[in-house]
Protein backbone atom coordinates (compact mmCIF):
# COMPACT_ATOMS: atom_id res chain seq x y z
CA UNK A 1 0.00 0.00 0.00
CA UNK A 2 1.03 3.50 -0.74
CA UNK A 3 1.19 6.26 1.81
CA UNK A 4 -1.10 6.35 4.69
CA UNK A 5 -3.76 9.09 3.65
CA UNK A 6 -5.90 11.34 6.19
CA UNK A 7 -9.58 10.60 5.91
CA UNK A 8 -11.89 12.85 7.70
CA UNK A 9 -14.82 11.11 9.33
CA UNK A 10 -16.78 14.54 9.90
CA UNK A 11 -16.88 15.85 6.56
CA UNK A 12 -14.55 18.86 5.61
CA UNK A 13 -17.11 21.16 4.24
CA UNK A 14 -19.16 20.36 7.19
CA UNK A 15 -16.22 21.56 9.17
CA UNK A 16 -15.74 24.88 7.41
CA UNK A 17 -19.38 25.94 7.91
CA UNK A 18 -18.09 26.34 11.63
CA UNK A 19 -14.86 28.46 10.91
CA UNK A 20 -14.41 32.01 12.73
CA UNK A 21 -16.25 34.05 10.53
CA UNK A 22 -15.38 37.33 13.12
CA UNK A 23 -12.80 40.28 12.85
CA UNK A 24 -10.68 38.68 15.44
CA UNK A 25 -10.65 34.83 13.91
CA UNK A 26 -9.74 36.41 10.56
CA UNK A 27 -6.63 38.25 12.01
CA UNK A 28 -4.89 34.75 12.70
CA UNK A 29 -4.11 34.34 9.26
CA UNK A 30 -5.66 33.83 6.30
CA UNK A 31 -6.51 29.59 6.42
CA UNK A 32 -9.96 29.85 8.00
CA UNK A 33 -10.02 27.84 11.38
CA UNK A 34 -12.43 26.25 13.69
CA UNK A 35 -11.78 26.18 17.77
CA UNK A 36 -11.11 22.91 18.91
CA UNK A 37 -12.56 22.20 22.38
CA UNK A 38 -11.00 18.98 24.56
CA UNK A 39 -13.60 17.53 27.11
CA UNK A 40 -12.63 16.95 30.08
CA UNK A 41 -10.66 19.45 30.42
CA UNK A 42 -11.73 22.25 28.41
CA UNK A 43 -8.83 23.28 26.34
CA UNK A 44 -9.31 25.49 23.36
CA UNK A 45 -6.88 25.52 20.43
CA UNK A 46 -7.06 26.64 16.44
CA UNK A 47 -7.32 23.85 13.48
CA UNK A 48 -7.63 23.94 9.91
CA UNK A 49 -10.67 22.21 8.77
CA UNK A 50 -8.40 20.26 7.34
CA UNK A 51 -6.63 18.83 10.40
CA UNK A 52 -9.89 18.19 12.06
CA UNK A 53 -11.73 14.87 12.91
CA UNK A 54 -9.60 12.82 10.45
CA UNK A 55 -7.82 9.27 11.03
CA UNK A 56 -5.42 7.48 8.95
CA UNK A 57 -6.95 5.18 6.28
CA UNK A 58 -9.73 5.50 8.35
CA UNK A 59 -12.16 3.42 5.58
CA UNK A 60 -10.07 1.36 3.89
CA UNK A 61 -10.39 -2.03 3.36
CA UNK A 62 -7.14 -4.74 3.70
CA UNK A 63 -6.58 -6.51 0.52
CA UNK A 64 -4.55 -9.06 -0.67
CA UNK A 65 -3.44 -6.57 -3.30
CA UNK A 66 -1.28 -3.33 -2.86
CA UNK A 67 -4.67 -1.38 -4.30
CA UNK A 68 -6.83 0.20 -2.20
CA UNK A 69 -10.42 -0.57 -1.54
CA UNK A 70 -12.00 2.98 -2.06
CA UNK A 71 -15.61 2.07 -1.82
CA UNK A 72 -16.79 3.47 1.52
CA UNK A 73 -14.75 6.75 0.56
CA UNK A 74 -16.98 7.15 -2.42
CA UNK A 75 -20.04 6.61 -1.25
CA UNK A 76 -19.64 9.66 1.27
CA UNK A 77 -17.89 11.88 -1.03
CA UNK A 78 -20.15 11.86 -3.53
CA UNK A 79 -22.95 12.35 -0.86
CA UNK A 80 -20.66 15.61 0.58
CA UNK A 81 -21.06 16.93 -2.77
CA UNK A 82 -24.50 16.57 -3.00
CA UNK A 83 -24.97 18.13 0.37
CA UNK A 84 -22.55 20.63 0.66
CA UNK A 85 -24.40 23.13 -1.66
CA UNK A 86 -27.96 22.44 -0.11
CA UNK A 87 -26.46 22.84 3.06
CA UNK A 88 -24.61 26.48 1.61
CA UNK A 89 -28.09 27.73 0.72
CA UNK A 90 -29.77 26.90 3.86
CA UNK A 91 -26.92 28.86 5.93
CA UNK A 92 -26.83 31.83 3.74
CA UNK A 93 -30.43 32.14 3.03
CA UNK A 94 -32.72 32.89 6.24
CA UNK A 95 -35.53 32.21 3.99
CA UNK A 96 -34.47 28.88 2.72
CA UNK A 97 -37.24 26.44 2.85
CA UNK A 98 -36.46 23.16 1.76
CA UNK A 99 -37.69 21.41 -1.33
CA UNK A 100 -37.82 17.78 -1.82
CA UNK A 101 -34.40 17.16 -3.18
CA UNK A 102 -32.80 19.17 -0.78
CA UNK A 103 -34.76 16.92 2.21
CA UNK A 104 -33.74 13.62 0.04
CA UNK A 105 -29.72 14.97 0.08
CA UNK A 106 -30.01 15.82 4.01
CA UNK A 107 -31.73 12.71 4.33
CA UNK A 108 -29.05 10.93 3.59
CA UNK A 109 -26.49 13.10 5.01
CA UNK A 110 -27.99 12.73 8.17
CA UNK A 111 -27.67 9.20 8.23
CA UNK A 112 -24.01 9.39 7.13
CA UNK A 113 -23.33 11.57 10.10
CA UNK A 114 -24.77 9.11 12.36
CA UNK A 115 -22.52 6.40 11.40
CA UNK A 116 -19.54 7.26 9.97
CA UNK A 117 -17.99 8.79 13.29
CA UNK A 118 -15.40 6.55 15.53
CA UNK A 119 -18.21 6.49 17.90
CA UNK A 120 -20.51 4.30 16.08
CA UNK A 121 -17.35 2.06 14.78
CA UNK A 122 -16.10 1.51 18.26
CA UNK A 123 -19.71 0.56 19.49
CA UNK A 124 -20.02 -2.01 16.54
CA UNK A 125 -16.67 -3.30 17.80
CA UNK A 126 -17.44 -3.38 21.45
CA UNK A 127 -20.74 -5.00 20.74
CA UNK A 128 -18.55 -8.06 18.40
CA UNK A 129 -16.16 -8.42 21.02
CA UNK A 130 -18.88 -8.90 24.16
CA UNK A 131 -20.88 -11.45 21.76
CA UNK A 132 -17.06 -13.50 21.07
CA UNK A 133 -16.55 -13.50 24.84
CA UNK A 134 -19.99 -14.34 26.08
CA UNK A 135 -20.02 -17.19 23.43
CA UNK A 136 -16.44 -18.49 24.90
CA UNK A 137 -17.23 -18.67 28.16
CA UNK A 138 -20.85 -20.45 27.18
CA UNK A 139 -18.33 -22.81 25.31
CA UNK A 140 -16.31 -23.39 28.57
CA UNK A 141 -18.06 -23.24 31.21
CA UNK A 142 -18.80 -27.10 31.14
CA UNK A 143 -16.06 -29.36 30.63
CA UNK A 144 -17.60 -32.49 28.77
CA UNK A 145 -18.89 -30.18 26.62
CA UNK A 146 -15.78 -28.69 25.87
CA UNK A 147 -14.31 -31.15 25.45
CA UNK A 148 -16.63 -33.10 22.98
CA UNK A 149 -16.05 -29.39 21.01
CA UNK A 150 -12.52 -29.92 20.79
CA UNK A 151 -12.92 -33.69 19.52
CA UNK A 152 -14.86 -32.42 16.76
CA UNK A 153 -12.60 -30.01 16.01
CA UNK A 154 -9.88 -32.82 15.66
CA UNK A 155 -12.15 -34.70 13.93
CA UNK A 156 -12.90 -32.02 11.27
CA UNK A 157 -9.61 -30.41 11.17
CA UNK A 158 -7.25 -33.18 11.45
CA UNK A 159 -5.40 -30.74 14.12
CA UNK A 160 -5.27 -30.78 17.34
CA UNK A 161 -4.24 -28.33 20.42
CA UNK A 162 -0.67 -27.45 21.78
CA UNK A 163 -2.06 -26.66 25.06
CA UNK A 164 -3.45 -29.04 27.80
CA UNK A 165 -7.50 -29.01 27.52
CA UNK A 166 -8.47 -27.56 30.88
CA UNK A 167 -5.61 -24.74 30.72
CA UNK A 168 -7.28 -23.63 27.78
CA UNK A 169 -10.77 -23.91 29.42
CA UNK A 170 -9.76 -21.77 32.06
CA UNK A 171 -8.11 -19.78 29.74
CA UNK A 172 -11.47 -19.01 27.58
CA UNK A 173 -13.12 -18.86 30.62
CA UNK A 174 -11.79 -15.96 32.20
CA UNK A 175 -12.35 -12.95 29.22
CA UNK A 176 -10.17 -10.95 31.27
CA UNK A 177 -7.30 -12.39 30.33
CA UNK A 178 -7.60 -12.19 26.71
CA UNK A 179 -8.75 -9.45 24.01
CA UNK A 180 -10.93 -9.54 20.79
CA UNK A 181 -9.30 -7.85 17.73
CA UNK A 182 -12.22 -6.94 15.23
CA UNK A 183 -11.36 -6.24 11.94
CA UNK A 184 -12.04 -2.94 10.52
CA UNK A 185 -13.99 -4.46 7.68
CA UNK A 186 -16.35 -5.38 9.91
CA UNK A 187 -17.63 -2.23 11.34
CA UNK A 188 -17.72 -0.90 7.93
CA UNK A 189 -19.69 -3.26 6.57
CA UNK A 190 -22.05 -2.54 10.12
CA UNK A 191 -21.75 1.24 9.15
CA UNK A 192 -22.91 0.92 5.39
CA UNK A 193 -26.06 -1.71 6.25
CA UNK A 194 -27.00 0.91 9.23
CA UNK A 195 -26.32 3.65 6.71
CA UNK A 196 -29.18 2.45 4.69
CA UNK A 197 -31.40 1.36 7.73
CA UNK A 198 -31.02 4.89 8.86
CA UNK A 199 -32.16 6.33 5.70
CA UNK A 200 -35.45 4.37 5.50
CA UNK A 201 -36.39 5.25 8.85
CA UNK A 202 -35.10 9.39 8.63
CA UNK A 203 -36.76 9.60 5.20
CA UNK A 204 -40.32 9.23 7.40
CA UNK A 205 -39.73 11.84 9.83
CA UNK A 206 -40.72 15.55 9.70
CA UNK A 207 -37.91 18.01 9.29
CA UNK A 208 -37.71 21.62 10.98
CA UNK A 209 -35.03 24.25 10.47
CA UNK A 210 -34.06 25.74 13.70
CA UNK A 211 -33.04 29.25 12.60
CA UNK A 212 -30.62 31.12 15.97
CA UNK A 213 -31.49 34.42 17.05
CA UNK A 214 -28.51 37.28 16.67
CA UNK A 215 -26.28 36.76 19.90
CA UNK A 216 -26.31 33.24 19.58
CA UNK A 217 -24.66 30.19 17.96
CA UNK A 218 -24.95 26.67 17.81
CA UNK A 219 -21.97 24.21 18.18
CA UNK A 220 -21.11 20.87 17.00
CA UNK A 221 -18.70 18.15 17.28
CA UNK A 222 -16.70 14.54 16.89
CA UNK A 223 -20.42 13.20 16.61
CA UNK A 224 -22.65 15.64 15.33
CA UNK A 225 -26.13 13.78 15.25
CA UNK A 226 -27.61 13.39 18.96
CA UNK A 227 -30.83 11.75 19.67
CA UNK A 228 -32.60 12.66 22.78
CA UNK A 229 -36.29 11.13 23.56
CA UNK A 230 -37.21 14.01 26.27
CA UNK A 231 -40.86 12.01 27.03
CA UNK A 232 -40.95 10.26 30.15
CA UNK A 233 -39.11 8.13 30.77
CA UNK A 234 -36.23 10.15 29.76
CA UNK A 235 -33.61 8.11 27.46
CA UNK A 236 -30.37 9.06 26.07
CA UNK A 237 -27.85 8.20 23.83
CA UNK A 238 -27.26 4.41 23.43
CA UNK A 239 -30.58 3.65 24.85
CA UNK A 240 -32.65 5.98 21.87
CA UNK A 241 -33.48 5.05 18.62
CA UNK A 242 -34.79 6.60 15.49
CA UNK A 243 -38.01 4.71 15.67
CA UNK A 244 -38.98 6.05 19.21
CA UNK A 245 -42.37 8.04 18.96
CA UNK A 246 -40.60 10.74 21.08
CA UNK A 247 -37.01 11.04 19.87
CA UNK A 248 -35.58 14.34 19.01
CA UNK A 249 -33.12 13.93 16.33
CA UNK A 250 -30.45 17.32 15.69
CA UNK A 251 -27.38 17.89 13.61
CA UNK A 252 -26.08 21.85 13.60
CA UNK A 253 -25.63 22.62 10.25
CA UNK A 254 -23.80 25.92 11.18
CA UNK A 255 -23.71 28.27 13.75
CA UNK A 256 -26.95 29.81 12.91
CA UNK A 257 -28.95 27.28 11.94
CA UNK A 258 -29.73 23.13 13.11
CA UNK A 259 -32.19 20.41 11.79
CA UNK A 260 -34.39 18.59 14.38
CA UNK A 261 -36.04 15.40 13.44
CA UNK A 262 -39.03 14.25 14.91
CA UNK A 263 -42.38 12.21 14.49
CA UNK A 264 -44.19 15.77 15.23
CA UNK A 265 -45.95 17.62 13.24
CA UNK A 266 -43.28 20.63 13.77
CA UNK A 267 -43.11 23.29 11.51
CA UNK A 268 -40.66 23.40 8.48
CA UNK A 269 -38.83 26.59 9.97
CA UNK A 270 -38.93 27.46 13.51
CA UNK A 271 -36.67 30.51 15.39
CA UNK A 272 -35.58 29.31 18.55
CA UNK A 273 -35.12 30.91 21.76
CA UNK A 274 -31.62 31.55 23.57
CA UNK A 275 -32.34 29.26 25.77
CA UNK A 276 -33.40 26.24 23.12
CA UNK A 277 -29.50 26.74 22.02
CA UNK A 278 -28.15 26.86 25.03
CA UNK A 279 -29.93 23.29 25.56
CA UNK A 280 -29.45 22.25 21.45
CA UNK A 281 -25.43 22.89 22.42
CA UNK A 282 -25.40 21.05 25.74
CA UNK A 283 -26.72 18.01 24.15
CA UNK A 284 -24.04 18.45 21.32
CA UNK A 285 -21.65 18.43 23.92
CA UNK A 286 -22.64 15.96 25.89
CA UNK A 287 -23.22 13.42 22.94
CA UNK A 288 -19.65 14.00 21.53
CA UNK A 289 -17.28 11.75 22.09
CA UNK A 290 -13.90 13.74 23.11
CA UNK A 291 -14.33 17.28 20.86
CA UNK A 292 -16.27 19.93 20.47
CA UNK A 293 -16.26 22.39 17.85
CA UNK A 294 -17.00 25.98 17.34
CA UNK A 295 -17.14 29.22 15.08
CA UNK A 296 -16.05 31.04 18.37
CA UNK A 297 -13.78 31.15 21.50
CA UNK A 298 -16.09 31.46 24.26
CA UNK A 299 -15.70 30.76 28.26
CA UNK A 300 -19.13 29.41 28.15
CA UNK A 301 -18.30 26.46 26.00
CA UNK A 302 -14.64 26.20 27.74
CA UNK A 303 -16.65 25.39 30.76
CA UNK A 304 -19.08 22.98 29.15
CA UNK A 305 -16.33 21.05 27.51
CA UNK A 306 -14.45 20.98 30.94
CA UNK A 307 -17.56 19.25 32.86
CA UNK A 308 -18.31 16.95 30.12
CA UNK A 309 -17.58 13.09 30.34
CA UNK A 310 -15.58 11.81 27.40
CA UNK A 311 -18.06 9.02 25.66
CA UNK A 312 -16.56 6.58 23.71
CA UNK A 313 -19.09 4.58 22.10
CA UNK A 314 -22.85 4.73 20.87
CA UNK A 315 -24.80 2.07 18.31
CA UNK A 316 -28.42 2.68 17.71
CA UNK A 317 -30.73 2.75 14.69
CA UNK A 318 -34.34 1.35 15.89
Amino acid sequence: MSERRKQHYVPEFYLRNFTDQTRAGRQYGEEPFVWVYEKGTGECKRRSPKKVAVKSEYYTIAAETPERDEGVEDIFSKLETLSAPVIRSVIDNPQHVLSNGDRSILVEFLASMLVRVPMFRQGVDETHEFMIKKLARLLASNEQRFGSMLSDFKKTTGKGITVPAEELRQFMFDSKKWIVSIRPEVSLGVMLSMFERAVSIISEMRFTLLRVPQGNHLVTSDAPVVLVDPTPPRGFGGGVGLAQPGVEVTLPLGPTVGLLCTWRDNPAVYSASGRAVNQLNKRTALFSGRYIFSAHESRTIAKLARDMPVRSSVMTID
